[in-house]
């Protein structure tokens, strides 16, 4: 296993989005762990503690939040208007990891999301 120069934070689902997908959705419920059953991992540089690193992540918390909601609710125009950092922390628990390990020999792939 290799040490990597990246830490991660993880993106997790809170009870206001579940509320929210099943007001679009409700056909189709789900629970508080069905939308923490996967979640985003996104990986930052190194940073000098988790207060830094989370601010990289709420720096870019509408880019963050619509990717999020995307996976739930494709229709742009149910998705809230005027999101604020407030409701992005609302709505997401925010987990940081310092320390990253990558179990494979070969090179990570990237590609453009």
């Amino acid at each position: 296993m290799f040490l990597i120069n990246r830490e991660a934070i993880i993106i997790k689902g809170k009870q206001p989005l579940v509320d929210w997908i099943n007001t679009h959705d409700p056909g189709n419920p789900v629970s508080l762990p069905d939308v923490r059953e996967e979640n985003t991992v996104i990986l930052v540089p190194e940073c000098r503690g988790r207060e830094e690193a989370v601010s990289i992540i709420e720096n870019n918390f509408k880019v963050l939040f619509f990717a999020e909601i995307e996976e739930w609710v494709a229709d742009e125009s149910l998705w809230p208007k005027n999101i604020t950092l407030e409701t992005f922390r609302d709505w997401f628990d925010i987990e940081y990891h310092s320390m990253v390990f990558d179990a494979l020999e070969e090179d990570i792939e990237k590609r453009e999301e």
